[in-house]
């Protein structure tokens, strides 16, 4: 039907003429059909939209009838006109059956640039495949992981290890990770912001951290509480009730319990990512439940953190028509991206595709996302006179800059567009590859932690290898610690050590099983060949913190009563840490007393790694670090760089 419609269009500009001037022929209406009807129906998301409309106005043109035009531009793969890719043309043919026999003609095994995608976005596609197949494999893994029991020889330990060969294996699973995860999260956060003299109920930024906290608040009781009683049921403290049986279904599968989705995540994303995810959420409300009234505008915030974050830009609007005495109608959101500006700072923002520079703008960029440093989003008066009909379409010459609207997505599903960033591109020709791509924003931070454990493995690996060479410490282990398995090590001690293993022993070679078979992210250690109660560490600075990117070492010192009592853990590398003392003992809960037997070296690593990400300042071993923490951010951040820079060269 579009066709005949098509046709009817060119006799009516024909005028009975034999042939068209290309230039008479009704682009606009042909375009328009193919939009709205020839793709197949309505795209709710107008950045999908413009995507679509990007092809199809590059194609339906009347340079399309020009000998030299392309298909696939020589500059599709790099968005540079100087390009030296190869153009794909339209053959010089004007019979139907010349053209269809080049178009049989064309390679089975095309490239992605044909598509105007990035020359390496088959391995990209390859490795989001190779992680959702590890995430599923995780799943059945689960399901029917067993761990071997290790019994003692001694009546007491015998006792204690008949029971626990007794429990089925998915007791053993689910124990394991409420024990992480309860490890993880923390007892309590703050029920309530700071409140001052001024009225609160006026502030929008207050009644929107106010609804933030409420929500933390609870959804961190229901979940520890569900935790906690399935410890219960496993120690046989408690019956089992078809809640408890949904919740052991649940972890077992990976999934998230549908009762603890309080606010949105990636489909995808693990049970285990998500514990994770939240105890950076909380520590987020953490900080903002310690900061008073009249300071909430000056937090950097992590919106892809919040329960909410589409009601924050709501609030934030709010604050400056307030504060200004504006209409909302009057307002406008602009972005500043890399400069200072008096608005509200934003953190782990990434994009996906491109990469931003400062004076150069947006571009192009084969990496699968990079990080935006600073980001700051300033509501301003509009200004009539000013079009921006440009941000949108992306117009301008080949030889001025021009501004694309770039979406910013809640997370990589990219289902919840929170708001459009005006972004500077070189030229008309970037602006149109960077649609065709797809390059947007994204606001959560995912860190699979099992699904991206192979490529974060390598990567760790890497670093080890060129960061830890000690003479003192037996730190090549870790950088080879793909052959140096659990096997062996107790093959290693057993060398040593003639006798038979002790309790504690036995108990450290399971924990340096599980930490090679299933590494936690930015965490490695491994025992020393020659004793097992010695280890080495390395725990990787957590993103979106000062600490990123640093490689710090520690030593794990073990007796022989562990795990009825904690190691001593030190960290060899120089910490500026408002929790690490200056001689690299830690104060933390878990290894004084707080600590549980049902702990593991994994979650001893865990936990420091997540003291990095969340200092406790009111708890100082290190007191000039937690007044630089709680009274200029910016000195203690750049102290911290300093440490992480040192790490690298130790």
């Amino acid at each position: 039907m579009c066709l005949v419609l098509i046709d009817n269009w060119l006799e009516d500009a024909a005028s009975g003429r034999a042939n068209i001037a290309p230039e008479k022929i009704p682009w606009g209406a042909i375009k328009t059909l193919i939009k709205q009807t020839v793709y197949g129906g309505k795209i709710d998301n107008g950045h999908d939209q413009a995507l679509l409309d990007s092809f199809v106005n590059s194609l339906f043109k009347p340079n399309a009838y020009d000998v030299k035009f392309a298909l696939v531009s020589a500059s599709a793969a790099t968005g540079e006109e100087d390009s030296k890719g190869q153009a794909l043309l339209i053959p010089d043919e004007t019979k139907l059956e010349k053209v269809l026999d080049w178009v049989n003609k064309l390679p089975d095994q095309q490239p992605p640039t044909w598509l105007g995608l990035p020359s390496n976005a088959e391995k990209v596609l390859m490795a989001l495949k190779g992680k959702q197949m590890l995430s599923k494999l995780r799943k059945v893994t689960m399901a029917s992981e067993e761990e071997d029991p290790v019994s003692d020889e001694s009546g007491k330990s015998s006792q204690q290890s008949k029971s626990q060969v007794q429990q089925p294996a998915w007791m053993r699973t689910v124990r394991k990770s409420v024990d992480e995860w309860l490890a993880v999260l923390p007892a309590t956060i703050h029920a309530g912001l700071k409140t001052s003299l001024q009225s609160k109920d006026k502030d929008p930024l207050y009644r929107f951290f106010e609804r933030e906290n409420a929500i933390g608040v609870h959804l961190l009781k229901t979940v520890r509480n569900d935790l906690l009683g399935l410890q219960d049921l496993i120690e046989g403290k408690a019956k089992q009730t078809n809640h408890s049986r949904a919740l052991v279904d649940w972890i077992l599968k990976g999934m998230i319990p549908p009762h603890w989705k309080k606010h949105k995540s990636p489909a995808a994303m693990s049970l285990d990512s998500w514990v994770h995810d939240l105890n950076s959420r909380l520590a987020q409300l953490s900080r903002v439940s310690e900061t008073p009234i009249e300071k909430l505008g000056e937090l950097s915030v992590w919106i892809g953190g919040l329960f909410g974050p589409e009601a924050f830009v709501t609030a934030t609007m709010q604050a400056v028509a307030q504060r200004e005495k504006w209409s909302l109608e009057e307002l406008k959101l602009s972005v500043i991206i890399g400069d200072d500006a008096d608005g509200f700072d934003l953190t782990g923002l990434r994009i996906e595709g491109g990469q931003y520079a400062k004076g150069a703008g947006l571009a192009l960029s084969s990496d699968m996302s990079t990080k935006l440093e600073k980001v700051t989003l300033v509501w301003k008066r509009k200004d009539s006179s000013k079009s921006t009909s440009d941000v949108k379409s992306g117009k301008g010459s080949k030889d001025t800059p021009v501004h694309l609207g770039v979406p910013v997505y809640l997370n990589s599903d990219r289902k919840e567009v929170l708001f459009v960033a005006e972004m500077s591109v070189k030229n008309n020709i970037v602006a149109q590859s960077v649609v065709q791509q797809g390059v947007a924003l994204l606001a959560a931070i995912e860190r699979d932690k099992i699904s991206g454990a192979s490529y974060q493995y390598i990567i760790q690996m890497e670093r080890i290898h060129l960061a830890t060479n000690s003479q003192h410490f037996q730190w090549a282990h870790l950088a080879h610690s793909i052959p140096f398995t659990a096997t062996t090590a107790i093959e290693s001690i057993s060398k040593s050590s003639p006798t038979t293993p002790t309790t504690a022993k036995r108990r450290l070679m399971r924990d340096f099983k599980k930490l090679s078979t299933d590494p936690p992210e930015g965490v490695s250690g491994a025992p020393c060949p020659d004793n097992v109660l010695l280890w080495n560490a390395v725990i990787f600075g957590p993103e979106e913190t000062p600490f990123e990117d640093g490689t710090f070492k520690l030593i794990l010192t073990f007796d022989e009563s562990y795990p009825t009592k904690p190691p001593h853990v030190k960290f060899v590398s120089k910490m500026f840490h408002p929790n690490v003392y200056a001689n690299g003992d830690l104060c933390l809960d878990i290894l004084q007393n707080r600590w549980s037997p049902t702990y593991d070296t994994a979650a001893i690593l865990t936990s420091i790694q997540s003291l990095l990400h969340d200092p406790n300042p009111n708890s100082p071993a290190n007191t000039e670090a937690a007044r630089l923490f709680t009274e200029d951010r910016k000195a203690y951040n750049r102290r911290v760089r300093e440490t992480v820079e040192e790490s690298w060269a130790e």
